[in-house]
């Protein structure tokens, strides 16, 4: 029989995957390994002499959000704390017969650590305090990865703000070829390569849950903004299988709010009205980068329930000079005797000879206007007239184009009981940008394109009892791209 926590628990869950599947509307096209979005403290407890000691209450608080959970050395001294939000901690070891013993200041991120206690014997109303982080020296786990803090990922200096460009400073990485979104600029890192491996070969997280685009095996837009992200582990070699894919891991956790009221705002700005103009140009070239957004965080119900929202807007106008190739006045009007032109056909010559079909050049590579086809004189009219001499790469374009996207993640955590914690967050990503010559042949030339892109993730853990404990964890991955090229209809 299910008891009434339980009964919460589930509909609860399904409540928020009936909203995922809403707004996502189709499962992944590929499963991954579910991968962790949490740490995990452990340790043995013993008396002076060295002796174990079994049957010690752990009681584990976050000290950002008041929130506990506890557990219990079995017969061996050993504790294991498994599913624990990232963030400092206060461990509390208490057993009939012995002095309470305190350990302060512990910080967990996503990975094993090791707290040991030694506890004098003596009365639970006495204390033993002891203020420190856990051991520098990873002894739980063999895998070789470097962790980026939040502080790091804010102050760190990064010309594009975008986390992936950090992967550049990993030993023994590759950058290789960069994927380019829609229009926009280049997502660094993206197409690492670590320890000899090739690109694309790397998989990349949320929260645990995938996080790329399952067609181009990179993250394309699902980068998380940095006025989000709480850390992010790069791990290069020796991982576990609960990672599924990848030669190297990349897993960013987000935000999460505490039992204080957190927010922000910003604005990053570039502009050609403020940059110094190359000795070898003559003229700045146009420019335009604005990224602006902010975010809350804070207590639904203080030491129960957390929310964390944040949101980016980064809207561009970059130029790249390009040459593009346009008829001149006297090709518009049939004149193609320029001798950088080819030789033109008369297609109304067309004859078989010798089991070959031929056709007579045109006269002087001249077509009479009375043939020219109207339709062809129509589309000619989008055409700009060549600002360039010559009759190839005769029209240099250096206008602005533009490409907007916006970034939407949030993060709920609620504490269903001391023994039931359910997490969700989110991304989602829009993307506006244009394909193709932005020049002013654009009406016949270029595409519109919208995309979007979607992230979530579900995980519930529940503490059975002191020494069992159950998670359950599922993501979905969505993209949507839909291209409208400008043509369309106008015959």
């Amino acid at each position: 029989m299910f008891s009434s926590s339980m009964r919460g628990t589930a509909k609860v869950v399904c409540n928020l995957f009936l909203l995922m599947a809403l707004l996502l509307a189709s499962p992944l096209p590929q499963v991954f390994g579910q991968n962790r979005n949490a740490g995990e403290i452990r340790g043995t407890v013993t008396d002076p002499s060295g002796a174990v000691v079994p049957e010690v209450m752990v009681t584990l608080t976050n000290t950002a959000t008041g929130v506990a959970l506890r557990a219990m050395t079995g017969s061996t001294g050993v504790y294991a704390a498994q599913s624990l939000v990232p963030g400092e901690y206060l461990i509390t070891f208490s057993k009939e017969g012995f002095k309470k013993y305190v350990r302060s200041g512990v910080v967990l991120h996503v990975e094993v650590i090791t707290v040991d206690a030694v506890m004098e014997l003596g009365s639970l109303t006495q204390e033993v305090t002891v203020r420190g982080a856990a051991s520098l020296v990873q002894t739980e786990e063999s895998e070789r990865k470097e962790l980026v803090t939040s502080q790091m990922v804010t102050e760190l200096p990064n010309v594009n703000r975008q986390w992936s460009y950090m992967v550049g400073l990993l030993p023994g990485g590759n950058p290789g070829t960069q994927g380019q979104e829609i229009g926009g600029p280049t997502t660094g890192g993206g197409a690492v390569g670590l320890n000899g491996s090739a690109s694309y070969e790397s998989n990349w997280l949320v929260d645990g849950g995938v996080g790329m685009s399952p067609a181009s095996q990179n993250t394309d837009l699902l980068v998380v903004p940095l006025e989000a992200i709480s850390e992010i582990n790069m791990t290069t070699s020796n991982f576990s299988a609960q990672y599924g894919n990848g030669l190297s891991v990349f897993n960013v956790i987000t935000k999460s709010g505490t039992n204080q009221w957190h927010g922000s705002l910003f604005e990053f700005v570039q502009n050609d009205k403020l940059n110094a103009r190359n000795f070898f140009v003559p003229t700045i070239t146009p420019f335009r980068w604005n990224e602006f957004g902010g975010s809350v965080g804070g207590p639904i119900k203080r030491d129960k329930a957390f929310f964390f929202f944040s949101y980016q807007r980064n809207p561009t106008d970059t130029v790249t000079p390009t040459f593009y190739t346009f008829p001149t006045a006297a090709m518009r009007n049939g004149d193609f005797s320029d001798p950088e032109l080819p030789t033109v056909y008369d297609p109304a010559t067309l004859t078989l000879v010798n089991g070959n079909y031929v056709e007579s050049p045109i006269p002087g590579n001249v077509v009479l206007p009375s043939r020219i086809d109207p339709v062809a004189k129509n589309i000619q009219s989008y055409f700009p007239p060549p600002n360039l001499p010559g009759v190839y790469n005769n029209y240099l374009y250096t206008g602005l184009s533009p490409v907007t996207t916006t970034y939407y993640n949030g993060r709920i955590d609620y504490n269903i009981s001391p023994g039931d914690r359910l997490t969700g967050t989110f991304m989602y990503v829009r993307q506006n940008g244009v394909q193709g010559t932005t020049a002013p042949a654009c009406q016949i030339q270029c595409t519109d394109v919208a995309t979007q892109e979607a992230q979530a993730q579900i995980t519930d853990v529940w503490t059975i009892s002191p020494t069992l404990i159950n998670e359950f964890h599922s993501s979905l991955q969505r993209e949507s791209d839909v291209f409208a090229p400008r043509d369309k209809g106008k015959g």
